[in-house]
């Protein structure tokens, strides 16, 4: 039975490269293709989502849902810049991004949408905008809301890297008003939707309640096909928004901690690095240091992937799941990754990749990916696993099936009544 969704997030999903943007933009476009979907997303301007793409965003998204609304809100009000709306938060109880993304524009569509129509569930894609969900619950609208990761898990995590002692306590406080946030909103959502397992587990163990399920990240199969391993060409490459702080993070070790080494024992080792808004430090790295190419973005990351001999991600921080992990898997690519970058992924160490977690192991392990056998070995195993379980076909289905079980029999008797 077709359902009528109001689909809320705090950015706008296009074009689909980077990991929460393309769970997003995946998700929505496959349950939209068997139900009536209408978008509300809100684009920052502090971000570094280019203004074209924004605008080329609403004819894509207007390519399956009923309605979309893209947001830019005034951000010269209530304080003007980032950096003075993150001071003015210390003295709110909830947390940086929930504050930031209650905005009037918001409500005002919400209202007017409610006036109009008629819809059976609202989705809100991240805790950002879990507070909008008292105006669903007042309209008996059914309420899910999609977690990306643990995010107090996550905050938490990049507080432990964090040496700057003023940035430390300030992530902390974030931290910990990320989780308290969760402990609030979450059990107001008649369902919420995980990525994995792991992400439940550690909620749960701070403390937050409600209805859980998992909806798997996944890759686009029919994009990512199957390259041939290229141990010959004997490099590395990485991919993964460098805006993000799990990722740049990550590299920066890698480049500084890891990469000595690998050349000292490789010679001819080379690492290109993929990725939006390469820092500073990470240009002036790639410069300076023998065999790293700092690519920044790139259009299509198939074309280095299927040049390049192994995949490298050296995450050591974040949460949720690496949907860079599953593209590579799908083209056929050789991983080695740490530990904290498979978590939530149902891979198999040594089966479909293989694990690094300081210099010498991944020395270790890049060097097995360079053997023709092993890579192919690896190769054809890695695409194995997503087509049986990380396919957006399948996982969008589950989606859905899991929003028809939230209204259950009552709800679509009553849709197909009205």
């Amino acid at each position: 039975m077709k359902k009528k969704i109001l689909w809320i997030m705090h950015f706008v999903p296009y074009p689909p490269k980077g990991g929460a943007f393309q769970r997003s933009f995946n998700l929505l476009r496959k349950v939209a293709e068997t139900n009536d979907v209408v978008l509300v997303a809100v684009r920052h301007k502090t971000t570094s989502h280019p203004e074209d793409e924004s605008r080329n965003a609403k004819k894509v998204f207007e390519g399956f849902c009923k309605e979309v609304h893209i947001i830019e809100p005034d951000w010269s009000k209530g304080g003007g810049s980032l950096g003075v709306q993150a001071v003015a938060a210390l003295f709110s109880p909830h947390s940086l991004t929930t504050d930031l993304y209650d905005l009037k524009e918001v409500h005002q569509l919400i209202n007017g949408l409610l006036e109009r129509s008629k819809f059976d569930i609202a989705l809100m894609d991240s805790i950002s905008v879990a507070q909008y969900v008292d105006r669903f619950r007042n309209a008996g609208v059914k309420t899910i809301l999609n977690h990306h990761g643990a995010e107090g898990c996550m905050m938490m995590r990049r507080v432990s890297k964090e040496k700057n002692y003023l940035k430390k306590a300030y992530y902390y406080l974030e931290a910990c008003k990320l989780r308290r946030d969760e402990r609030i909103y979450c059990p107001q959502f008649d369902l919420n939707v995980a990525v994995c397992d792991l992400d439940i587990e550690i909620m749960k163990k701070e403390g937050v309640e409600g209805e859980f399920r998992v909806v798997e990240n996944g890759v686009d199969i029919e994009y990512f096909l199957k390259q041939e391993p290229k141990p010959e060409n004997r490099s590395l490459i990485f991919a993964g928004r460098l805006d993000q702080y799990s990722n740049r993070e990550g590299i920066l070790w890698f480049c500084r901690t890891v990469w000595p080494a690998l050349k000292e024992e490789y010679k001819d080792l080379t690492l290109t690095i993929i990725g939006n808004n390469p820092p500073e430090e990470l240009r002036v790295l790639g410069e300076k240091t023998e065999g790293i190419s700092v690519a920044g973005y790139v259009d299509d990351v198939r074309t280095y992937f299927s040049e390049s001999s192994v995949c490298v991600v050296p995450l050591r921080d974040g949460g949720g799941t690496r949907i860079k992990i599953l593209d590579a898997l799908s083209m056929g690519m050789p991983i080695v990754a740490t530990e904290v970058a498979i978590e939530g992924l149902e891979v198999k160490p040594e089966q479909d990749l293989l694990v690094a977690n300081d210099a010498k192991e991944f020395v270790r392990q890049v060097g097995r990916l360079l053997d023709k056998e092993m890579a192919e070995k690896y190769s054809i195993q890695g695409r194995r696993l997503v087509e049986t379980i990380y396919s957006w076909d399948r996982i969008g289905g589950k989606l859905d099936a899991i929003m028809d079980d939230s209204l259950g029999s009552q709800g679509i008797e009553s849709r197909g009544s009205a």
